[in-house]
């Protein structure tokens, strides 16, 4: 096995803002299906802090979009 060939490339991860550019929404849009559940992210926020500073997956950015396309939502 050689581990330079076997490698994955680094997993991509976009903000809330980033996102929404991308969709051609506003980013409230974004905030609003992470906190419904529908899309994945993770906060990256320091504990304690004010305001949640989401990062989504390109994974999980894909996923939603397909499970939109295919009406899952």
């Amino acid at each position: 096995m050689n581990m330079e060939t076997d490698k994955k490339p680094p997993m991509k991860w976009y903000s809330a803002a980033e996102v929404a550019r991308q969709w051609g929404v506003v980013t409230a849009t974004v905030i609003g299906h992470i906190r419904d559940g529908s899309l994945e992210a993770v906060n990256v926020a320091r504990r304690g802090a004010q305001r949640s500073r989401w990062r989504i997956s390109e994974r999980n950015m894909l996923r939603f979009e397909n499970s939109r396309r295919n009406g899952a939502d």
